[in-house]
């Protein structure tokens, strides 16, 4: 759905004339009907231009909205990837380090690594 805002402004500058702009933002790719009409009054020939800049602009939106969407899936995949790396490589340097004879220190590094990525996982991407 396109989220719309029309800012309008009047101001007299004497009593005879006044000034009045009006600013409409949309971030839907195609001009409001009503200004289709007037600009199909003014000059007719402009309509089928508009329609096909209308087009293009929508096509433009559409590759914009795939590659970012990509991006974002791809972001996130590396992330779950890097992650896991991350826990493992703690998980087996807590294992090389029993081996080593040093229990707790390998049972530190994997509960570290572990409760590194939980920390991660639960605070996610909350914000203060």
């Amino acid at each position: 759905m396109c989220a719309k805002r029309n800012v309008a402004a009047a101001v007299n500058i004497d009593k005879k004339t006044a000034l009045l702009v009006r600013q409409q933002e949309s971030d839907a790719p195609f001009l409001p009907v009503d200004e289709l009409e007037r600009l199909h009054r003014f000059r007719p020939d402009t309509i089928d231009w508009v329609l096909e800049r209308t087009d293009q602009e929508i096509d433009w939106r559409r590759s914009q909205i795939e590659k970012t969407n990509s991006r974002i899936f791809l972001e996130r995949i590396l992330g779950q990837i890097l992650g896991t790396i991350i826990g493992l490589s703690g998980v087996i340097g807590g294992i090389i380090a029993i081996y080593m004879k040093s229990a707790w220190a390998g049972g530190i590094i994997a509960t570290v690594a572990i409760g590194t990525l939980a920390v991660a996982f639960v605070r996610g991407g909350k914000t203060k």
